[in-house]
């Protein structure tokens, strides 16, 4: 008797799991019926609700009042529709790009790491508009810019390298005749002042008051390296002068020490 129990259990649980999968079957096909016959008693004024959602730009909740009814049924008008929206998006990613493209053209030959960016674009335009010929001519026109500026690219590296290559070689010139331009690796924090300093604290009467107080930058002369400095320091009676002074340097030694008029200062 005992084992007869968990049998008659075990049908009255599948019978009952039975019962209720048919309860939400037909409840399921009701809701369906319910959502069918509202669409075939209210069709024209839904479709044109979900027209006047991609009229207006509402494109995902036109998708989703269009999976609502197709998920149940098939009506030809949800293709009609679902293509109308495909054509709204086609139009609006158009405009999009044309509009990235008025607002950023001016710009665009600056940077040229935006050139395949502009290129996609391009591609894209054509597309979402096949056959336009409005769209071809402008990627013709893009892509034959886009050529003359790679060109021109082209051109300004081997004249920057020529360029570079005459630097290197005078330079080399320069250092082989008046040895390397005096630096921070020479002289320290001194720099290219260093020369300069040594030069002015040699031949003056109290070397430690001396100071620089500023130097142009290096430059080179057929001479030599030349600095354009202002110093002070004492003189033999004790007062501070303070002077203007061309140096000449050559191989770390200033060779020449001129007045700033003799190169038209």
């Amino acid at each position: 008797m005992k084992s007869k129990i968990p049998i008659i259990f075990l049908i009255c649980m599948i019978a009952t799991f039975l019962i209720y999968t048919f309860y939400l079957s037909e409840k399921e096909k009701t809701k369906h019926q319910e959502i069918l016959d509202y669409f075939n008693s209210n069709r024209e004024q839904i479709v044109s609700s979900i027209e006047q959602l991609i009229v207006s730009g509402k494109i995902q909740d036109a998708f989703d009042a269009i999976d609502k009814y197709s998920s149940i049924f098939n009506d030809g008008v949800f293709s009609q529709l679902k293509e109308k929206i495909e054509l709204e998006k086609r139009k609006e990613r158009t405009n999009e790009i044309l509009s990235i493209w008025k607002n950023e053209i001016r710009y665009f030959w600056y940077r040229k790491q935006d050139v395949s960016y502009y290129e996609d674009l391009h591609e894209e335009l054509i597309k979402l508009n096949p056959g336009n010929e409005k769209f071809i001519e402008m990627q013709k026109k893009f892509l034959k810019k886009k050529k003359e500026h790679e060109e021109i690219e082209k051109s300004e590296k081997e004249i920057e390298k020529k360029e570079q290559e005459i630097y290197k070689k005078e330079q080399e010139e320069r250092i082989a005749k008046f040895g390397k331009p005096p630096d921070t690796e020479i002289w320290g924090l001194h720099g290219y002042e260093g020369p300069v300093m040594t030069f002015l604290k040699q031949r003056a009467h109290n070397p430690p008051s001396v100071s620089i107080i500023g130097c142009s930058n290096l430059s080179y002369t057929s001479d030599g390296w030349i600095l354009f400095c202002e110093y002070r320091g004492q003189n033999a009676f004790g007062a501070m002068i303070h002077d203007k002074k061309a140096f000449t340097i050559v191989h770390g030694k200033v060779t020449k020490m001129e007045n700033l008029d003799e190169y038209g200062y």
